[in-house]
């Protein structure tokens, strides 16, 4: 398609068609303050999904374009790098849509100007005329968790899409795709743990052609468990000791509010530092109470992304969340050292209270949603026998 350049001078009315572009008011022309100014703006290409629009300032200068669908709301954004040329390239467009855009620029020195309205409209997609069913490659199951899984898929024609699973096929429908796109993911939610899941992706184009994978299988990871370790000692009153906080069977974890108790009349906490399964791709770790009664910490991994979608974590699969340093100070005939449950049917939202005894023990995967924990609390004898 023939792409149309109009150079925008102060006062002359900006009419700009072919490719779809038409200004707004006066058109377009460039605002002026100290010699910076915005020229030459032109609609470079334009497709059902996509275009490219490019434009010049007189000094150097940083560049935001503003669009949208909605001429009294640009949300989007792209950003061009300081200098004089500039280029901003707007994907994932609607077919046939009117686009309406202003140019803004900012020379760092105080001088900035903006474009009046303008707009540009994609094409209409060739898929509608399509004669072959959409054909379904590139599948890939990622970021399993107990209660969660994300689907990748591929097809060669732009069509929405959507999954049935379960354990025996077809028993549940995820959500549909609401966009005509080429590159595909969906979150199954609300899984059981330890399930092997059937699912089948169907696929429907602009032509309302339909297509489908042949069935696949996966299954979710077991909730994971808390571990107090070592069970069992005896320590003398005035004994150092060492025990660890560890994890079992975490997978894609996202983060973990802990809180573990203990008879702060029989153990005194000296230290408290996170252990290893944090520093393996440990993002923030943040102790609520600096005095260790009752030992209260936050942990949260990093996220990994793919195409804007989360599909795990940095976190391992298991090891020693934190190495805890204690004292014996009083005898006892066993000494719990235990975990705080946080119920898992808490509203949304809910206040964290130091001063409620239920805080806070639950994990989030990397979907943010909170997973169901097993716990291992360990026991100690305290004895009279003296400084060892």
């Amino acid at each position: 398609m023939k792409a149309w350049t109009a150079t925008l001078f102060l006062g002359l009315a900006l009419i700009l068609h072919g490719c779809g572009i038409s200004g707004g008011g006066s058109g377009g022309p460039s605002d002026k303050t100290d010699d910076l100014a915005i020229r030459n703006v032109e609609v470079v290409s334009v497709t059902d999904s996509s275009a490219t629009v490019g434009w010049d300032t007189t000094q150097d200068a940083v560049s935001t374009f503003f669009y949208g669908e909605n001429a009294s709301l640009l949300g989007l954004t792209k950003a061009s790098a300081l200098g004089k040329t500039h280029l901003a390239v707007l994907e994932d467009l609607q077919e046939d849509t009117e686009y309406h855009f202003q140019i803004a620029a900012d020379d760092g020195v105080g001088n900035s100007v903006r474009t009046d309205l303008a707009s540009l409209r994609t094409e209409l997609s060739e898929d509608h005329n399509d004669t072959t069913a959409p054909v379904i490659s590139n599948i890939q199951i990622v970021g399993i968790t107990p209660t969660s899984a994300t689907i990748f898929w591929d097809t060669d024609d732009r069509t929405t899409g959507w999954i049935a699973y379960g354990p025996g096929l077809a028993n549940d429908q995820s959500t549909p795709e609401n966009e005509f796109r080429r590159s595909h993911n969906l979150v199954l939610s609300d899984l059981s743990p330890n399930t092997e899941y059937d699912f089948q992706i169907h696929v429907s184009n602009r032509a309302n052609l339909s297509g489908h994978s042949a069935p696949g299988t996966f299954e979710t990871e077991s909730f994971p468990t808390l571990t107090i370790v070592p069970d069992g000692s005896t320590f003398n009153i005035g004994q150092e000791f060492t025990f660890e906080i560890q994890v079992e069977g975490a997978t894609n974890v996202a983060g973990l509010q802990m809180m573990v108790n203990y008879n702060a009349a029989k153990v005194k906490i000296l230290d408290f530092d996170a252990g290893g399964f944090f520093n393996e791709g440990g993002h923030i770790w943040l102790l609520r109470n600096s005095n260790y009664f009752p030992i209260d910490a936050d942990f949260t991994w990093e996220i990994t992304y793919d195409e804007g979608s989360a599909v795990g974590s940095e976190a391992p699969r298991s090891g020693t969340l934190a190495v805890v340093r204690a004292q014996a100070i009083g005898e006892t005939s066993g000494s719990n050292i235990s975990f705080q449950l946080l119920p898992l049917n808490a509203a949304d939202g809910e206040t964290y209270d130091p001063n409620n005894s239920e805080n806070a023990t639950r994990l989030l995967d990397h979907h943010r949603n909170p997973i169901p924990v097993s716990v291992r609390d360990a026991t100690i004898e305290i004895s009279a026998g003296g400084n060892p």
